[in-house]
């Protein structure tokens, strides 16, 4: 059994966590209920409002995709610089998230678009070093989605996106993504590899 301490002031705590349980999520992403419209989320392309349908509280955020060849993007970056916890190098993080997905394949299978979130690793220059995904599918409810994945050795940010891809001219059918809940930090708090 892993014991830890935390004191607050003169009340002193102690949180114990049974050997082999699941360490509980150090959330790095600011707004990710939508609660406050598209605050701290970069819409990349597209088509993104915060007029979805909330999975809960009172936000979520939407990505529509209308007609035929189109990308639409929201992204969140998460950096070393984080004062909560920043990115450590080699460490395991976890991306959760909700989301609702209407891609018009109901209409033409040829017209299902690529859909997914994704985390994508940069170094301290700013280049790509990796990208981790998760694909999203078509569903009617929302489905709760949570992976994780290791940092790469030089990671020193982390770009959390959401993207709906078309690549079909001939059937401009259109899809949405619905997304709430969004979460994504080291899976062992600590920080220990």
């Amino acid at each position: 059994m892993n014991l830890g301490h935390v004191a607050a002031g003169f009340l002193a705590l102690t949180l114990v966590v049974p050997a082999g349980a699941a360490a509980p999520l150090i959330d790095q992403i600011d707004n990710g209920g939508f609660e406050d419209d598209l605050a701290e989320w970069r819409v990349v392309d597209g088509d993104v409002s915060a007029d979805g349908v909330p999975f809960e509280g009172s936000g979520a955020a939407k990505l529509n995709a209308v007609g035929g060849t189109t990308t639409t993007t929201l992204a969140q970056e998460v950096s070393l610089d984080n004062d909560d916890a920043p990115i450590v190098p080699n460490a395991e993080y976890e991306i959760a998230f909700a989301a609702v997905l209407n891609d018009g394949s109901e209409n033409s299978a040829a017209a299902s678009p690529d859909v997914f979130g994704q985390i994508v690793w940069k170094n301290a220059l700013g280049e790509t070093t990796d990208v981790d995904r998760v694909e999203i599918t078509d569903t009617d409810d929302y489905v709760e989605y949570s992976q994780t994945f290791d940092a790469p050795e030089d990671a020193t940010a982390a770009d959390i996106q959401f993207h709906v891809v078309r690549e079909n001219l001939e059937d401009p059918t259109d899809a949405n993504l619905q997304v709430d809940a969004v979460a994504f930090g080291p899976a062992d708090p600590t920080g220990s590899v």
